[in-house]
């Protein structure tokens, strides 16, 4: 007699791959949170008004995580990637990507002690997730193949390096989010400054990756990864991306 299919068996590996990417950015965004509330909490006092502010950061972030994941993924051309997930493993990998990305963005904007500081979290949060759409936007208008397409049907390079871009761009905005805020101006000029390092993301990729590391034109790197679907390219971009932001991030 076969043995009936278990409950692991029943959910495909790209779903919990989509699952396990949700606890990650949850915890990521409630330990970050907590420990920006806590920093703010030795600064200010200690007493009851500023505990509470402290757990509503932590509260409001948890809602911003799922709030700003549904904001990206409706920006996002293609509908539904949860859904498709299920049996695309491309689809999964852009969610996976979406939801980090959002996490990042939470993680960086929330966390005080004060109630003024919710509301200026609240601004730099939908300030940040903007940016994340607009940015990856205009990637999208640059490259030669429609990388939602791409995904639709399947395409794991494109997805490994749209995801890359997505989370690149999310950890360059949480840069731009982060640090003590003193004025809107100083602080809007700051976050400002700080995204404009973006920009810088899209020459990496035409120049340091496609033609002083791969030897390739701009032109044969999205056909790679368009047409070969060549996931070694898409991974090469993806770290490409996530690589350089982190370089950015640690002030190399």
């Amino acid at each position: 007699m076969d043995d009936a299919p278990s409950a692991d068996d029943a959910v495909p590996v790209p779903q919990r791959l989509l699952v396990a990417v949700a606890g990650l950015a949850l915890l990521m965004v409630i330990a970050a949170v907590s420990r920006h509330g806590l920093d703010a909490l030795i600064s200010s006092g200690d007493d009851v008004g500023c505990w509470s502010c402290v757990v509503l950061h932590v509260l409001c972030a948890t809602i911003a995580l799922y709030a700003g994941y549904r904001v990206i993924a409706a920006a996002f051309p293609l509908a539904g990637l949860i859904r498709r997930s299920a049996d695309n493993g491309a689809a999964a990998i852009q969610a996976s990507a979406h939801l980090l990305g959002a996490g990042f963005v939470a993680a960086a904007s929330w966390g005080g002690a004060t109630w003024s500081s919710l509301g200026v979290s609240a601004a730099f949060w939908a300030l940040g997730i903007t940016a994340i759409i607009a940015i990856a936007a205009g990637h999208r208008l640059l490259t030669r193949y429609a990388d939602h397409e791409e995904i639709a049907d399947g395409n794991i390079a494109s997805a490994l390096a749209s995801a890359g871009l997505h989370l690149a761009v999310a950890l360059v905005v949480g840069l731009a989010i982060t640090g003590p805020f003193t004025t809107w101006f100083d602080s809007l000029g700051h976050f400002g400054c700080a995204l404009l390092w973006a920009v810088a993301l899209w020459p990496i990729r035409q120049v340091v990756l496609a033609r002083l590391i791969l030897g390739l034109t701009p032109r044969q790197l999205d056909a790679a990864i368009a047409q070969r679907r060549d996931p070694w390219l898409g991974a090469a971009e993806a770290v490409c991306y996530v690589g350089s932001a982190i370089c950015l991030a640690a002030g190399w």
